[in-house]
């Protein structure tokens, strides 16, 4: 059993510790035993043995003068609530449109699915461009987003979940998406397409070699896609979240813009989930698409630039796809294969067996099918992203 209350006296020892280590650091205390004293006493009191409590409080004690340090920590409420709403009031307070685009920065890492590079975080807000194509100026733009967000190797993070839930809850938001989460989406949406349009091209790495390998493929050293990578994969995430999507999808009707944005198997089946009967065309192109990226999955995965070579090559004669790009071909492929004329029934082969498919069931939920062989292996494929879940080992049946 957990002995709660050990376990909560290791918990404040480790902290004393952490308090004692840390206030000696602060550039304002050097050689002054007395206030060092003082002043841990009273970090010790007010924590409530919370870490996260206080590493905010040592954060914003370093920016204090000495003769204001202990006023400062009286003020300071010694839970965390109270803490973070102080920190909202503190952002309000800032100079000219610094409460604007410290929102801004908010909203946006609110929304978003995963952290985000400096770069990536100014391209998706609504800032000037001298600030958001500057890592500079958007590293001290995130400083002044009071101790919400933390830096590490050029990414930024929530500094704690705690932060991220206070931020979402109804009362907050209100402050922060203004105009609403449906409309910071929207916003999200409409710059990524924007800026996709710009940043995305054929051979956006300049490989010129269609037989070259991901693992043989270098990074330059100047990322053509630094600012656009978390764009590429979900810019249709936030096209879903959208509270109205008609106008965002006649951006969509370009289908050769519509196929540079499609990045994997899993955007497009989000964008086949999407209600586009009014748009026909547009439907079959991403269906399509759907089909031509199921096919070639494991060499496109492999050989990327295969994709526009043998990929097209072998599509079928009415492949939309093949249609709207078969002037990616190369010239030197001047001899072409005789292929069929439209795509075939089979919408995908059941991999990771090496003897012959026994049996096939699909989970409860229609999302999974699992096949058994005799080669006592059971593979699990997800129906709508068409990849390998698991692989377990047992007999021959299920």
């Amino acid at each position: 059993m957990l002995d709660l209350e050990l376990n909560k006296k290791h918990v404040s020892r480790a902290i004393k510790t952490f308090i004692d280590f840390r206030v000696p650091q602060l550039p304002f205390l050097e050689g002054d035993g007395t206030l060092q004293a003082t002043l841990r006493e009273q970090i010790y009191v007010k924590s409530t043995s919370t870490f996260l409590w206080v590493a905010f409080v040592l954060a914003e004690l370093e920016l204090i003068e000495s003769y204001y340090v202990l006023d400062v920590l009286r003020e300071t409420p010694s839970e965390l609530v109270p803490f973070y709403h102080r920190m909202v009031e503190q952002i309000d307070m800032l100079q000219r449109k610094d409460p604007e685009f410290c929102r801004d920065v908010l909203a946006t890492m609110m929304l978003a699915y995963r952290p985000l590079h400096l770069l990536e975080l100014g391209a998706l807000s609504n800032l000037p461009e001298q600030i958001s194509k500057s890592r500079d100026h958007m590293t001290r733009l995130v400083h002044r987003c009071g101790s919400f967000l933390t830096i590490r190797d050029s990414t930024v993070y929530f500094v704690h979940q705690s932060a991220k839930d206070f931020l979402l809850e109804e009362n907050t938001s209100q402050g922060i998406f203004r105009s609403g989460i449906g409309e910071v989406h929207h916003s999200i949406f409409s710059r990524s397409l924007r800026l996709m349009r710009s940043a995305l091209r054929h051979d956006v790495h300049c490989l010129k070699a269609p037989g070259i390998t991901i693992d043989q493929a270098k990074q330059p050293d100047l990322d053509p896609l630094g600012a656009v990578r978390y764009l590429c994969l979900y810019w249709v995430d936030h096209l879903r979240e959208c509270q109205t999507r008609e106008d965002l999808i006649k951006d969509l009707k370009d289908s050769e813009l519509v196929y540079k944005f499609l990045k994997g198997v899993v955007i497009i089946r989000k964008l086949e989930n999407l209600q586009l009967d009014e748009r026909p065309e547009l439907s079959a192109f991403i269906h399509d698409a759907g089909r031509f990226a199921v096919s070639n999955r494991s060499m496109i995965e492999q050989m990327p630039l295969q994709a526009y070579c043998s990929a097209l090559v072998f599509a079928p004669e009415k492949s939309i796809v093949r249609e709207a790009f078969k002037n990616c071909i190369p010239l030197w492929i001047q001899t072409k294969p005789r292929v069929e004329t439209y795509w075939n029934a089979m919408l995908q082969t059941l991999e990771g067996h090496i003897s012959v498919v026994t049996s096939v069931a699909f989970s409860p939920d229609g999302k999974q099918i699992v096949s058994g062989s005799w080669d006592k292996t059971r593979p699990a494929l997800g129906r709508r992203h068409r990849r390998a879940a698991f692989a377990g080992s047992g007999g021959p049946y299920l």
